[in-house]
């Protein structure tokens, strides 16, 4: 409230009012010396939500198929694209791996399928065939530790569909509980000429996958929507 007709001006608290000056004008404003609370359980939810998809981007950076978008990074984008799958619940965030979104593509790709072959062996195929325009997979291999968080552990581009264009292929030295995810590559337009076949990349290399799917995109590809499984080899 503004106040007119007062000698001078002040700022201060007197009995259960509150003076300041706004504007050039005195004015008085009740007191109210309870502070609403700054942790409600929806901002505490939320701040756990948003600390889990900060790890998982972070682990999933080097399959992630976002690209950079004014000054909305690619890291951004997945935590948008990913947090409402999140869910919290006794003080803990969750996320279920296999449903995240590594691309922005709504473009349809089939299932994974992922199983244990011979010991410390991960067999992936899709679970059915690939649309006729996928010209290879990329898969990313991550294996699960405590608090759903991601150990990136290998990735391979494949190129050969096989003859029921399932694009099968293995990984090995896999051991744990062990997410896999996958999405096509596909032609975008005629001059889309690149020639990369196999493409595989050590752990110690884990940006080198992403520099690749990157010049794929440059080069006049595209990507599918991503697809995720989860085992225990």
């Amino acid at each position: 409230m503004k106040l007119n007709g007062i000698i001078g001006k002040g700022t201060g608290k007197l009995g259960s009012s509150v003076f300041a000056i706004s504007g050039g004008e005195q004015v008085v404003r009740e007191y109210n010396p309870v502070v609403s609370n700054p942790n409600t359980e929806a901002q505490i939810a939320q701040r756990a939500k948003l600390k889990l998809m900060s790890q998982l981007g972070a682990a999933l950076a080097p399959a992630l198929g976002f690209v950079k978008m004014g000054l909305v990074s690619a890291r951004n984008q997945f935590v948008s694209a990913n947090i409402g799958l999140c869910e919290y619940n006794e003080n803990v965030a969750v996320c279920p791996l296999e449903d995240i979104k590594l691309t922005p593509s709504q473009l349809p790709f089939p299932g994974l399928t992922l199983m244990g072959g011979d010991p410390g062996v991960a067999e992936v195929e899709l679970d059915s065939a690939a649309p006729t325009d996928v010209k290879r997979v990329a898969y990313f291999v991550y294996r699960k530790t405590e608090g759903d968080k991601l150990e990136y552990i290998a990735s391979k581009i494949v190129a050969e569909a096989g003859e029921t264009r399932h694009f099968p292929t293995t990984f090995s030295n896999v051991a744990g509980t062990i997410v896999v995810y996958a999405y096509g590559i596909k032609d975008n337009n005629a001059k889309a000429t690149m020639k990369y076949e196999d493409y595989v990349t050590s752990s110690d290399k884990s940006n080198a996958t992403l520099e690749v799917i990157s010049l794929f995109r440059s080069a006049g590809y595209t990507l599918t929507a991503s697809v995720g499984s989860i085992a225990t080899i």
